[in-house]
């Protein structure tokens, strides 16, 4: 039985569906100390750390009170970040928690920040002020740290998840330090960015996000005061790298309210699909009435727990070394988007993708439920009921997206895939009423490229099926001697004869006659 791995990158995966029009609006603070300032978020439909549950964070999901996101503010005076870049602390906002209220239905952090009135037009009564004050926001989600002192300490060294930030005395940018987990129970981790963000100012004019230099997209540099009715927003991106995961998405924005829509469809992601009788080609061939095929497990791993030592060889260039690991840690820059990879963190993972059928100890280390079209049921009495199974036409392996296959961009993921499915073809003769059997099949797989900050990999198993085929011809008598009289001279005794063996396929007797006989 053939099989086939196919992996292919799919285009850069926005993260962007829409929350409310939420505004933070507080009118007394308002009128003694100036506009507040007020943040929105735009999310896509699913998308953490540790710091929460494992699993895809959505916007309803970040609303929870265990979740919010985090932000960093530095005010620069009236010079522009470019200018200012490496001199300031956040010194406006560090690590600041914002929750969302869902009395209320919007987002609240404590304690309120205002924007500065030195700005060409200040308040409702139109004073101006002598120069222009600029604040810059960076923000991750979901939020890790103490909500009242924004610091994150005494994490543990087998931690995962957000396990650092910089510190409210260090300049520069600021710095997340992210590790994946070994058991495989991740959840996303998300970058702020001002993507498709456009503010209305106090003064009436318009702004926007920027690129910094080397930067991965346009983040909330260079702010104003905004309008009472404005707010900071972040569109926040998967800031990791996925592999499989949900079907591919569609992402839509409507011109005049801004609102942004992703329609999903079941493409993309992990897949399964069968080749039927193809020798190697990557699909095809008809898809047979009375067989199915199930699957039962898929497990995805790198054992290599140490880049000196290596047990396995997943690249399969027949050595052993660090290019067979996978750096699990590294540190994601909240004004670029960029990585700085952690080499010495290589300590392997799993994850496993499981059925009602599944052994008890891959449904222990069950990251993921397999898609109820394609899974091995728990048991199974007639054939009939048995769902579709694998076909032809590629279908996404996850029941839902509970916890994504990530890696941290900057690496090159290298790892098994190991699928065990279940092949059985309907037969009136058997006494089951069907032949049935269980097979495993390994595949190595290695990217060749760096995975990227914010795009999924497909990864398309190719299970093939080869029928049992019978071919038959008759072979004619071999007539390889023949029965001879001999004469043996004068005097030969008659009546004598024997009987030989002789040959192949005819058994020849000698007969012996008197020599006066014709």
């Amino acid at each position: 039985m053939k099989k086939y791995l196919v992996m292919a990158a799919s285009a850069a995966m926005i993260f962007a569906s829409c929350s409310q029009d939420d505004v933070f609006v507080n009118a007394e603070a308002e009128k003694a100390l100036g506009t507040p300032i007020s943040f929105g978020t735009y999310l896509k439909k699913s998308v953490g750390t540790r710091a929460g549950a494992t699993g895809s964070i959505n916007t309803e999901v970040l609303r929870q009170s265990d979740y919010g996101f985090g932000v960093f503010a530095f005010y620069t005076g009236n010079q522009k970040w470019k200018d200012a870049d490496g001199y300031y602390t956040p010194n406006w906002m560090y690590n600041q928690k914002v929750t969302y209220d869902n009395t209320q239905s919007l987002w609240t952090y404590d304690p309120v920040k205002y924007w500065p009135n030195d700005n060409s037009s200040a308040d409702n009564e139109g004073a101006t002020g002598s120069t222009e004050s600029y604040i810059s926001f960076f923000a991750y989600a979901p939020f890790a740290g103490d909500a009242t002192t924004g610091k994150l300490e005494n994490v543990a060294e087998d931690e995962s998840g957000i396990i650092a930030i910089t510190s409210n005395e260090e300049k520069g940018h600021p710095i997340v330090t992210y590790r994946l987990a070994t058991d495989g129970k991740n959840v996303d981790l998300l970058w702020g960015t001002a993507e498709g963000s456009e503010y209305q100012l106090a003064s009436g004019g318009k702004q926007t996000g920027a690129t910094v230099e080397g930067g991965l997209a346009d983040v909330n540099i260079d702010l104003t005061k905004q309008t009472v009715t404005e707010k900071v927003k972040f569109l926040f991106k998967h800031a990791l790298s996925k592999v499989g995961g949900s079907g591919a998405e569609t992402t839509t924005t409507d011109p005049e309210t801004g609102e942004t829509k992703i329609t999903y469809t079941d493409t993309g992601g992990l897949q399964a699909v069968l080749d039927i009788d193809k020798d190697g080609d990557i699909t095809g061939g008809a898809m047979p009435e009375n067989t199915k095929v199930t699957i039962s497990t898929i497990v995805i791993e790198n054992n290599n727990t140490n880049a000196d030592n290596p047990t396995t060889d997943y690249n399969g260039d027949n050595k052993l070394d660090e290019n067979d690991c996978i750096a699990t840690g590294g540190k994601l820059d909240l004004v670029t988007g960029e990585w700085t990879v952690d080499e010495s963190t290589v300590s392997g993972f799993s994850h496993t993708v499981t059925s009602e059928a599944s052994s008890e100890e891959d449904k222990t280390n069950s990251n993921a439920t397999l898609n109820e079209d394609i899974a091995e049921p728990a048991s199974v009495t007639k054939y009939s009921d048995l769902p579709a199974g694998v076909t032809t036409d590629a279908k996404n392996v996850y029941a839902d997206e509970a916890n994504p296959l990530v890696f941290i961009p900057g690496t090159k993921p290298t790892f098994s895939v190991t699928v065990t499915y279940v092949v059985r073809t309907e037969d009136p003769h058997l006494s089951g009423g069907y032949s049935e059997v269980t097979q495993t099949i390994t595949k190595n797989v290695t990217f060749e490229e760096a995975v990227e900050l914010g795009k999924k990999y497909n990864l398309i198993m190719h299970l093939g099926l080869t029928s049992i085929k019978f071919d038959a011809t008759v072979q004619d008598w071999d007539d390889s001697s023949s029965a001879s009289g001999e004469g043996e001279g004068e005097g030969s005794e008659s009546g004598e004869g024997s009987e030989s063996g002789e040959g192949s396929g005819t058994v020849v007797t000698e007969v012996y006659v008197p020599i006066n006989v014709k």
